[in-house]
């Protein structure tokens, strides 16, 4: 929403927008909430959120890929560490 934001702000006020920066805006912001979803994941999993999770709620518990063995610890660590 902030870079969607941002660029609305500057259309209004300028009308100007450089469709370039635009996406690289909207493509850095996907990539930083990625990496923050996969933080998450791997922290939860590493102090044991996901095995105390009563599954009640649909919302909570993460991915479950770490859970569930689809991807090693180690991996996922790898992968949001070197896209921060």
């Amino acid at each position: 929403m902030p870079g969607i934001l941002g660029g609305m702000i500057a259309w209004t006020t300028d009308r100007v927008l450089s469709p370039a920066y635009f996406l690289l805006v909207i493509l850095g912001l996907i990539l930083n909430h990625l990496a923050l979803n996969m933080t998450d994941d791997y922290y939860d999993f590493r102090h044991l959120v996901d095995a105390l999770a009563n599954g009640e709620n649909p919302y909570t518990g993460g991915s479950g890929t770490l859970s569930t063995g689809q991807i090693q610890p180690r991996a996922m660590r790898n992968v949001f560490s070197s896209s921060t």
